[in-house]
């Protein structure tokens, strides 16, 4: 080992890493407050594109509405066209019921003299001296017009293919007061109304 120039040995120096302080130990371990930032703020998006996002749940909204409003519109229609169909069928039905249970027409009309109550005319004179017979033979009616009609229909009846008899028995059983006459009624009503039937009432 050579000596320097003043005498004096050189030192052996050695680098060494200074060991950190207690303090200073816990710096590192653990990072203060300041050391701590906020996150940054998310980025802003355009104008345009934030109103886009913002209408995105308002047209879903419009076309959830306009679906439910076809929906209804549909439905409705449905339930128009089945009620339509309902009261046609039960209309259908009930004419068919109707037309089933009429009674067969009559025969009437075969043997029925073209003199019908509704055709059956007479005049002023007739009517009274229609009345009067009744009277002689003590058959009165409270109102003129009405003896005249149940002339009429006596004779419509039997037109009709009713017999002299028939006739006589519902005018019996119509007015129970008039039931000893009721041949002289009948008989006095034909020869009156319709003399071409004449011969069915002889001697009565």
């Amino acid at each position: 080992m050579g000596l320097m120039a003043d005498g004096v040995p050189p030192r052996h120096e050695t680098g060494g890493v200074p060991s950190p302080s207690p303090d200073e130990s816990a710096g590192l371990a653990w990072s203060s407050e300041n050391d701590f930032r906020a996150p940054p703020p998310p980025p802003r998006r355009p104008a345009g594109e934030s109103a886009e996002v913002q209408g995105e749940p308002e047209t879903a909204t419009q076309s959830w509405s306009t679906v439910w409003s076809r929906a209804a519109a549909l439905l409705l229609i449905g339930v128009g066209l089945a009620t339509v169909i309902i009261v046609a069928s039960l209309l259908l039905s009930t004419k068919k019921t109707t037309t089933s249970k009429a009674p067969p027409s009559s025969t009437a009309s075969a043997t029925t003299s073209p003199l019908i109550a509704e055709s059956i005319t007479s005049t002023p004179a007739q009517d009274e001296e229609y009345i009067q017979s009744l009277n002689d033979r003590g058959i009165s009616f409270s109102n003129p017009k009405e003896a005249v009609l149940n002339g009429k229909t006596v004779c419509q009846n039997i037109s009709a293919g009713s017999t002299v008899q028939s006739v006589v028995t519902d005018f019996q059983s119509a007015n129970p007061t008039y039931a000893g006459v009721a041949n002289a009624y009948v008989a006095i009503s034909v020869r009156t109304y319709c003399p071409q039937f004449s011969n069915l009432v002889v001697g009565m």
